[in-house]
């Protein structure tokens, strides 16, 4: 998408080793254009449950990046579950 001559993707890095991702709020399109950085699980947790991303690639997309912030593999498994658990009613087939 080019936003006054600026392209932008749906979910994106400012550089690789960051922690933190941006996504487009989609809640707001088409009348205005809203960037929403997410710096933690809660945030992604978040952006998938009250449907700042919508579309299965670009949940899927957001979950990466949630799994991508966990530090252990304990939070990891603890995060996936309440990722799933956020994901809209049409998502839940990702999974099966």
């Amino acid at each position: 998408m080019n936003v006054n001559g600026k392209k932008y993707r749906t979910i994106w890095l400012e550089d690789d080793n960051a922690r933190s991702v941006f996504i487009i709020d989609q809640r707001h399109l088409i009348h205005q254009f809203v960037i929403k950085e997410l710096s933690s699980s809660q945030s992604v947790y978040d952006a998938i449950h009250d449907m700042h991303v919508r579309g299965a690639g670009l949940i899927e997309a957001t979950l990466g990046v949630g799994r991508r912030q966990g530090y252990t593999h304990r939070h990891l498994v603890m995060r996936y579950y309440r990722f799933q658990a956020a994901q809209p009613q049409t998502a839940l087939n990702m999974y099966r």
